[in-house]
């Protein structure tokens, strides 16, 4: 709807005059599938006398601009941009999810590894308590305590360092969730590694390679987002082609109203009255000559095109591949966790009997010290592969797009 209205003033020969004019014209137009346009506008100026009309005019592109595909293209283009916005801000999501998961773990293995330093400390400083006890009674020289007095000034070391761990993985983690620096995080004591894996898994067991294969094409967002971005280019395509042909279009329009002066040719009433109508209709062709232009937007589109495809197949091939490796990943890290658990309460019980044995003289600090790393080192392997075999588990629900599913997440658009 737009409007106008102006005042003038004139002088002829002496005489002055003034005139105001205003104007009201409103307009609807509506363009179909078929790229058919329909325009009804009214002109209403009001100078002295009101005269108005009321136009509708029809234009329909019968070559160039025709079809549905054509005229809707950037409709759709507007959509799958939509759709690619919310991949995107999922994919974000998921990010930040997948951050916080791995920083908490992180966290948490500073701290497992904490305490099996602590308890390994313990277990050193034993010993020299009872070193101390065997040479009182002249058991043992005094040279033997040594090397267990070693054991626990170097494990103090690595106690500061893992204190230092600890301090870096926690400012990490309230980085990823976006708290500041002095804020006191209170973690769970025990925590719960199976109930995460069966949250993480989204049941008792992983799903079958072809399922996962599935789920991967199905929700993954980077390939969602190809596949989005490839719809576009085709469209582009046949928008290229459609600008190469030549353009004939139809156009008719009829008017009602819109004499001068009074009477029958003013008023509302000069719409109906057929003292003023005006119809026509007509066709204009513009023929292309060796448009070089319009060629190289075809040939631009066609190359895009391919590539796009190209890298579409590319972006299934590496997901499925990449579904391969994390499951097998998954699998691995979970078999691995179990065999480390079965060598930890092996080494548990070697460490009783070799303490046994220390205790009756029967073998050196050296042996017992050693069984003890071994130990320790043992309880590492357990927390690590613990803490990677959630990490795989977040890796693979990443490359399935399956994540803020697990954990219950909806995006809010």
């Amino acid at each position: 709807l737009t409007g106008s209205t102006e005042r003038t003033f004139t002088k002829i020969n002496g005489i002055s005059s003034s005139a105001t004019t205003t104007n009201v014209k409103p307009s609807v137009s509506l363009l179909t599938s078929p790229g058919t346009k329909f325009t009804l506008s009214s002109d209403n100026p009001m100078n002295g006398n009101y005269n108005p009309s009321l136009t509708l005019k029809i234009e329909q592109p019968l070559i160039r601009g025709f079809g549905k595909a054509i005229v809707e293209k950037a409709l759709h283009d507007a959509l799958d941009d939509e759709e690619i916005n919310k991949l995107a801000l999922k994919d974000q999501v998921i990010t930040t999810v997948n951050n916080i998961i791995n920083s908490y773990m992180a966290l948490i293995q500073a701290q497992d590894t904490l305490k099996t330093d602590q308890l390994t400390l313990k277990a050193y400083e034993r010993t020299v308590t009872n070193d101390k006890a065997m040479i009182a009674a002249g058991r043992i020289a005094r040279s033997d305590i040594i090397q267990p007095m070693a054991s626990v000034a170097s494990q103090k070391v690595n106690i500061r360092n893992d204190l230092e761990q600890i301090n870096q993985a926690r400012l990490t983690l309230l980085d990823s969730i976006g708290l500041q620096s002095d804020v006191t995080l209170n973690l769970a004591k025990n925590i719960n590694f199976n109930a995460i894996a069966r949250i993480l898994i989204n049941g008792e067991q992983l799903p079958d390679i072809d399922t996962s294969r599935l789920l991967a094409l199905h929700n993954n967002t980077n390939y969602q987002a190809e596949g989005y971005t490839l719809k576009k280019l085709n469209r582009s395509l046949l928008l290229a082609r459609n600008d190469a042909r030549w353009q004939l279009d139809l156009t008719a329009s009829a008017t009602q109203g819109g004499g001068v002066g009074g009477g029958k040719n003013a008023g509302v009433n000069s719409l109906v009255n057929h003292h003023n109508h005006n119809e026509s209709v007509g066709l204009e062709l513009a023929i292309p000559i060796d448009d070089v232009s319009a060629k190289q937007a075809m040939v631009n589109a066609r190359v895009a095109l391919e590539e796009a495809n190209i890298k579409y197949k590319e972006e299934k091939r590496q997901l499925e591949i990449n579904v391969l490796r994390n499951y097998n990943s998954v699998k691995n890290s979970k078999d691995q966790l179990v065999l480390a658990k079965q060598a930890l309460k092996l080494q548990q019980r070697t460490v009783q009997i070799a303490t046994l044995k220390r205790n009756a003289g029967l073998i050196s600090n050296f042996e017992l010290l050693n069984d003890q790393k071994d130990l320790q080192t043992a309880e590492f392997s357990v927390i690590n592969t613990q803490i990677n075999y959630i990490n795989s588990l977040v890796t693979f629900n990443d490359e399935l797009g399956t994540m803020l599913t697990c954990w219950g997440i909806q995006v809010r658009y």
